[in-house]
């Protein structure tokens, strides 16, 4: 009878330590998953802001004397 409980605590243990490293492992994979997002968001964000830029610079030049220098030549 000794040795059934020995086995059988054995047995529970080893159970409720691999069901507490899969919850970590789920738990972990989630906060990864997470992040990644957080990382996606923020290069999409940053690409926005330099199409915007570019927007900004391009609607900024002054193309008017662009081809005055073709006709010297």
């Amino acid at each position: 009878m000794k040795e059934e409980n020995s086995v059988g605590s054995s047995v529970g243990i080893i159970i409720v330590i691999l069901i507490l490293i899969i919850g970590a492992i789920y738990f972990f994979g989630q906060r990864l998953q997470k992040q990644r997002n957080l990382e996606q968001q923020n290069v999409a964000a940053d690409t926005v802001q330099e199409v915007g830029a570019i927007q900004n610079d391009a609607s900024s030049m002054n193309l008017d004397s662009l081809g005055t220098g073709v006709d010297q030549l």
